[in-house]
This record gives C-alpha cells, structure tokens and sequence, in this order.
C-alpha cells in the first residue's frame, strides 16, 4: 500500500530531504517554527482538516529535530524566548525542569524537550475534532519522531 504520510516539522530545521531518504509513499510537509503548531485558529485548523481528507492521509509524522535553534534557545536560556514557539517550549521546560536537570548534558535534554512537544502536538492533533475522530477510528495513525543529526538517525517517540 502506498502511504500517504503528511509530516509536521520546523522549516529552518530542513528535514524535508532526510524524511525522503528515509520514508516511502507520498510525503507532504506543513511547517511551523519548532514544530509547534498553533492550531486555536478555526480557519487554520479546517486548513489542515481540509487537506487531510483531500490527500487521504493515512499517517501523520510530528518531527522534531533535537539540535533545532529553538529547542537549544529554551534550553541554554529559557527567560529569553520570543515567539510563541519558543513560549510553549519553554513551559514545556519549566513544567519539567526537575527531570531537565538530572539529564546528564545537553543532548540528553535536547531529546526530551524535543519528546515533550511531539506529545503536546499529537495531544493537540487529537483534540480537533475531525482529526481526532479519524485517530480514534484509526484511519489515521500518528507518529513522533526525533531526528538526531548528528547520528543522522530517526527515533521514534512512542505515542499514547
């Protein structure tokens, strides 16, 4: 079967030739900084719903890169963030800034905080209703993945 994937990803992170590399099907790509999407904009979230059901998507992919510029912003300095991706990031952190510390270095940190937005994403995915409705009956499955450049390696998140 031939899998029509649609993946969230950060524009400047440039994952789009990797995903090729890695996955078949037909791949489509919607961006927004940190992978963080903004989707309490009914217009937008009809967009993606619209899509979605235009493609016949089967699979949807959240990636985050762990060396993204925004999640190393939030971690090297959490009081500096500007953009509402880099705020959402940066509550994620603090919400969780105990289990931040006992990460033995930045890589480490850089993957959890990269964990904790995929969740937060899916979470979100999973409350539109459309969207959520096609993950419920399983028309739709969703995925987290984080990409490690330096190992040039796709890690699955696992999803509840």
């Amino acid at each position: 079967m031939n899998k029509a994937r649609l993946f969230l990803l950060c524009p400047e992170c440039y994952l789009e030739l990797e995903i090729k590399k890695h996955f078949t099907g037909k791949l489509y790509f919607l961006t927004a900084l940190g992978s963080v999407f903004d989707v309490s904009d009914a217009g937008y979230r009809e967009s993606i719903q619209n899509f979605i059901n235009k493609k016949n998507i089967n699979e949807i992919i959240i990636v985050n890169n762990s060396s993204c510029r925004l999640i190393q912003s939030v971690l090297n300095d959490p009081k500096t963030c500007k953009t509402y991706p880099e705020e959402i990031l940066q509550i994620l952190y603090l919400n969780c800034q105990i289990e931040f510390l006992t990460e033995k270095n930045m890589h480490e940190r850089a993957f959890r905080l990269s964990k904790l937005n995929i969740e937060l994403q899916a979470e979100l995915l999973r409350e539109i209703d459309f969207i959520g409705d096609k993950i419920e009956k399983n028309e739709t499955k969703v995925r987290g993945m984080i990409y490690e450049r330096e190992r040039n390696h796709f890690s699955e998140v696992i999803l509840q």
